[in-house]
């Protein structure tokens, strides 16, 4: 509810706030902390275990009294080998790979992209388009992760991409609009609350998945 009320605000910022369009230094610190923030999403995409202990996926599945603590889950795909998590996961090339953060580095890969396009030569789209455009993508990534959870490999993947894509949208838009210190600012943070928001959402979902499985056999046991 955070992540979505934010995007209200930011949405009153842009259209109600006095007109301060940004100047070309702030604007180009705003561009070059958004593509750290995504080339920072892509490690941790590509290594999640290297950027967060799985201490806290395992947390919850491992309350049961009948799981071994000492035994060494079984994960490929970021995920356990189990086929409960098949919709979570998909294979490219032989090697399974997570769905949602297939999503998520291919969004950050493209925005990244799309943001040095728009730095050396502009893009050629209209700013209130590309932001309407792009809070619809956010919103609807927010929604489905939140309320919905849809069991798909491919709109896992479909939806944490345009959650990444979709913040690359904003920011053109914001640019165009009515940029400005504070309202950039602003807009970076929501970008890690949304991403911190999926992460967060996501681990509960798959504790809670190990948790409530009736599987007699187990990597966990």
């Amino acid at each position: 509810m955070i992540s979505i009320l934010g995007i209200i605000f930011l949405i009153f910022m842009i259209y109600y706030s006095k007109n301060i369009y940004t100047t070309t230094q702030s604007r180009n610190i705003t561009l070059l902390l958004f593509i750290f923030i995504c080339l920072a999403g892509m490690i941790a995409a590509l290594y999640p275990s290297r950027c967060k202990e799985l201490s806290s996926f395992n947390k919850k599945q491992l309350s049961k009294d009948t799981i071994d603590y000492s035994a060494k889950p079984m994960f490929s795909g970021h995920h356990p080998e189990c086929d409960v998590f098949n919709n979570h996961t998909f294979k490219l090339l032989g090697k399974k790979l997570c769905a949602g953060c297939s999503g998520l580095f291919s969004g950050a890969f493209f925005a990244v992209a799309g943001t040095l396009i728009y730095y050396f030569n502009g893009i050629g789209i209209y700013g209130p388009l590309a932001f309407w455009t792009g809070t619809f993508m956010v919103l609807a990534s927010l929604v489905q992760l939140s309320f919905l959870n849809l069991n798909k490999n491919w709109l896992k993947f479909v939806f944490n991409f345009v959650l990444v894509f979709g913040s690359f949208l904003i920011i053109v838009g914001i640019n165009e609009i009515n940029g400005g210190v504070l309202i950039d600012a602003y807009f970076l943070l929501l970008v890690i609350i949304w991403i911190m928001t999926r992460i967060w959402i996501s681990e509960d979902n798959h504790a809670t998945i190990c948790y409530e499985c009736q599987k007699s056999t187990c990597n966990y046991r």
